[in-house]
């Protein structure tokens, strides 16, 4: 890569995270608390093995890997960053060495930040958790084994639980297995899907309504960073870039939920995506005009399935499949977004023509399951390269 240009995402990326840590204090912690902390010096390196790295002391650095930046999403990259932001706040509210680098003080930071305390050393990065089936790997076997003797060591005689907990201790220490892992029976993750935007549009909404009543996730719409070409004037992220180079931020919308339930409402967000262009280019030329015909024949779309999902609860073989409340992943999701505004827009004008034909081509969209058991096109990916 022509070093100028790296030198140029380095800058880019390095007031990307400047502006994620100062996310992190306003939304989590009270002006007293943010005040107690200063900012940190945030560094991009080219040579760490490992992907994230946080340096007290005098140095107070965070520093994060070039090719977790070059080569996996921004989601990826603010698992790892609230890992270190949370070693950051240990460090400096509590002072240096007062307990291990995991230890009790500073998982109940990550607790606060909503951080993944595992999201250190060789643990799989977000992206890689999503798109990898790895259920049946052999780290995840030993989990379980680890898991199961622990949940043995309740409710049995004194002996068989030391027995057990000394059999799991043996094994994470063997295996290298993290302690906040064993804990983490069902993870919830969150992830961003599809393009950054400058400006969302009413079927972009609609389609996040779709996923959240019957994908079994909860859904948000976040800040996030334009990729690099985005951010200079490219029409993918909806309008013109600044002239003075300086970082430029849209919203993108964010999945809250399972491992699985995330994968296929990422999968289901792509699908139907690819559905309404193909859909529209279907159309006859002649009904393919206006400036906001688009838009509301992906209303349509949009409208026509939303009817088609809520005739199929009806169904009594289909009634296990309406989404129930889920109180885990609402506290994760609160944990996650302390602090949540909405808003409502005006009337529309639409052209009534194109969202009927969009409706009746909504009705017939069916999801068809993924074949490639890579997970959900577009949740993974560069981040400078969507």
């Amino acid at each position: 890569m022509d070093s100028e240009l790296m030198s140029d995402i380095i800058r880019r990326r390095t007031a990307d995270l400047r502006r994620e840590w100062w996310q992190v204090m306003l939304a989590y912690f009270r002006e007293h608390e943010w005040r107690r902390v200063r900012e940190p010096v945030i560094s991009i390196n080219t040579d760490m093995r490992e992907w994230g790295r946080w340096t007290g002391g005098y140095v107070r650095q965070i520093e994060l890997s070039w090719r977790l930046l070059w080569e996996h999403p921004w989601y990826a990259v603010t698992e790892v960053f609230r890992h270190e932001i949370a070693h950051q706040l240990a460090d400096e509210f509590y002072g240096i060495g007062m307990e291990a680098p995991h230890g009790p003080i500073f998982r109940l930071i990550c607790e606060r930040i909503a951080a993944n305390p595992a999201a250190s050393g060789t643990y799989p990065l977000l992206d890689q958790r999503l798109q990898g089936d790895d259920e049946d790997s052999e780290e995840n076997r030993i989990l379980q084994k680890v898991r199961k003797l622990t949940a043995l060591a309740d409710g049995t005689s004194l002996h068989e639980a030391e027995a057990a907990l000394l059999k799991a201790r043996e094994l994470m220490q063997r295996h290298d297995v993290d302690p906040g892992r064993v804990a983490a029976t069902s993870e919830m993750i969150a992830v961003s899907v599809g393009p950054v935007f400058r400006r969302r549009l009413n079927h972009h909404h609609m389609l996040a309504l779709v996923l959240q009543d019957f994908y079994a996730v909860n859904v948000i719409w976040v800040p996030s960073p334009l990729p690099v070409e985005a951010a200079g004037g490219s029409e993918a992220a909806g309008g013109s870039g600044s002239a003075g180079g300086e970082p430029e931020w849209g919203m993108t919308l964010e999945l809250c939920g399972r491992v699985r339930d995330v994968r296929l409402a990422g999968y289901a967000h792509d699908y139907i995506t690819r559905y309404i262009e193909q859909s529209w280019q279907a159309l006859p030329a002649a009904m393919r005009r206006g400036q906001n015909g688009r838009r509301d024949f992906a209303m349509g779309v949009l409208g026509g399935f939303r009817e088609a999902l809520e005739g199929q609860n009806q169904r009594p073989e289909c009634r296990a499949l309406v989404r129930q409340q889920d109180p885990e992943l609402n506290a994760f999701y609160e944990r996650r977004h302390p602090r949540v505004s909405s808003r409502s827009g005006g009337r529309l004008q639409l052209n009534h023509d194109l969202v009927n034909a969009g409706k009746d081509a909504g009705r017939q969209l069916r999801i068809r399951p993924g074949v490639d058991g890579s997970g959900a096109a577009g949740t993974g990916g560069r981040l400078l390269h969507e």
